[in-house]
């Protein structure tokens, strides 16, 4: 392994560029997911909003039909 990063890089690697590339990678893969949970927490507070929407449309067609339970 020790050969084919002395091919792949001309200088020696430092253990600090190691550290700095798997901290920059791990940082951009936290990001990604930060990024993802709050698309997915978007589009489940737009679901709940439109489900609650539907209902209160229901209940005032229900309502102007006469249909709501007393």
């Amino acid at each position: 392994m020790h050969s084919v990063l002395s091919i792949m890089a001309p200088h020696p690697i430092s253990c600090e560029s190691v550290m700095f590339a798997f901290i920059t990678a791990y940082d951009a893969t936290i990001s990604m997911h930060a990024v993802n949970n709050l698309r997915e927490a978007d589009q489940l507070q737009w679901m709940i909003h439109r489900h609650a929407a539907s209902q209160q449309g229901h209940r005032e067609m229900a309502g102007a039909v006469g249909l709501t339970r007393r």
